[in-house]
């Protein structure tokens, strides 16, 4: 399934196929992780069956990203910091009551 780019809101109802629309990248996000409005879907499938190529470049460029971004490894915080934390928090509940 090809892919559509293109400068329309999430929020704007989306015409027919045949008129090019831009798409902003936030909704091709949303798309990727299939959490955008059954009309943004839509609009986008019909891009992507219309092979445009500058949205399928658009979004392989997205999964990349995405893929790299879940490569990664996030250092789990010091031990020292979250006693800190929780110290802080507890101090501030009691300061509450």
């Amino acid at each position: 399934m090809p892919f559509k780019e293109g400068a329309v809101s999430s929020d704007q109802p989306y015409p027919c196929a045949n008129i090019m629309k831009k798409f902003k990248e936030e909704d091709l996000i949303l798309y990727l992780y299939k959490e955008c409005s059954p009309s943004l879907a839509t609009a986008i499938d019909q891009a992507l069956e219309a092979h445009d190529i500058e949205l399928e470049q658009q979004l392989k460029m997205l999964q990349r990203s995405i893929r790299q971004l879940n490569k990664l490894k996030l250092a789990s915080p010091a031990k020292q910091s979250v006693a800190s934390v929780l110290k802080y928090a507890a101090e501030a509940a009691r300061k509450k009551h």
